[in-house]
């Protein structure tokens, strides 16, 4: 990535935490951008999750019209097995000790519930795939553009990253921050206006959200509570305001 969009995401604090905390967030930024999960359009994506849910209505229906006991006869050994079918199917490697804790405590109230309790989680799954497809984040795909809109989130990302360091994510013609975007456009090849482009982010309901968020990676509230609580800090941050 260009050094000079590093050094103007400084903000004038000169510092090798800076610095470590930079690489990963560009890092972490970029890789987002170009590995952006908003491949499909809304008719798409809703016609793929609409064939799901037909699926597992039809699930659902069968595990609810078995005989009683069926189930508990098919499955006797259900819980003994989780160990083993869990690597076989997604690799010892898969989640982490904690994911492992959670499929086990699953999989043993499904060992006692039954068809009950994986009826209930096809229909949730159901239920709330309904809901996004009429209101919820997949409607919100009608009529966008998706490369625009994740322009618009690489945006909020880089705004949270330069927030971290006292920077202000205005779309004043003569920002900072507009610069930086400036940098960033011609680094990706984007042909965009900055200071509008930053304009029409900022006016989306999903911005303040992603630029709070970032990427939910748990380092950046560990640099934020450094940089915002440690004495190398804490007066820069402050000027920066």
């Amino acid at each position: 990535m260009n050094h000079k969009l590093r050094e103007m995401l400084k903000n004038g604090i000169v510092h090798p935490k800076v610095d470590e905390f930079l690489t990963f967030a560009i890092s972490d930024a970029l890789i987002l951008f170009h590995n952006h999960s908003e491949t499909s359009s809304f008719t798409e994506l809703s016609s793929e999750l609409e064939a799901l849910n037909n699926q597992l209505s039809k699930t659902a229906t069968v595990l609810n019209n078995l005989s009683h006991g069926a189930f508990n006869w098919g499955t006797p050994d259900l819980y003994s097995r989780i160990c083993s079918l869990y690597s076989e199917s997604l690799g010892d490697r898969f989640g982490d000790k904690d994911t492992r804790k959670a499929c086990d405590d699953f999989f043993i109230h499904l060992q006692v519930h039954g068809p009950k309790l994986l009826s209930f989680v096809l229909d949730s799954c159901k239920t709330v795939i309904e809901s996004n497809i009429k209101n919820g984040d997949i409607a919100s795909l009608k009529g966008v553009n998706i490369e625009t809109k994740r322009t618009r989130q690489l945006i909020a990302r880089i705004a949270g990253i330069y927030n971290i360091l006292g920077g202000k994510d205005s779309y004043s013609e003569t920002s900072n921050f507009v610069s930086i975007i400036a940098v960033l456009f011609t680094d990706l090849g984007i042909d965009k206006d900055p200071s509008a482009t930053i304009k029409r982010a900022k006016e989306q309901d999903y911005y303040e959200r992603i630029k709070n968020y970032i990427s939910g990676h748990p380092s950046y509230d560990l640099y934020k509570y450094y940089f915002n609580n440690h004495p190398d800090f804490k007066n820069k941050l402050s000027e920066n305001k």
